[in-house]
């Protein structure tokens, strides 16, 4: 029965309830449902580079230069599902 003793036991505790700051609100709350259209053309891909140079100036001093960049192509793009329209007319 050393099985059922511990460290092999393990206890359940139920976490406290607490009040809900949104109980008060009647309309619903934002979404935040964002969807990835996967429709593209084209393969997308991303570029990196960078580069380097590295010079001595002095007896003890070294001078390091470099660049470092990326770009991506063709990339899938995210966007609301959800996201209303502005209509914008005469008032």
């Amino acid at each position: 029965m050393e099985f059922f003793n511990p460290p092999y036991v393990l206890g359940t505790v139920i976490a406290p309830s607490f009040p809900s700051p949104f109980g008060s609100l009647t309309a619903p709350l934002p979404s935040q449902t964002n969807g990835v259209n996967y429709d593209t053309p084209a393969t997308p891909y991303l570029m990196q580079w960078n580069s380097n140079v590295q010079r001595q100036v002095m007896e003890a001093t070294i001078l390091t230069v470099g660049y470092v960049g990326s770009r991506g192509v063709h990339l899938f793009n995210q966007r609301d599902g959800f996201a209303q329209k502005i209509h914008r007319g005469r008032s």
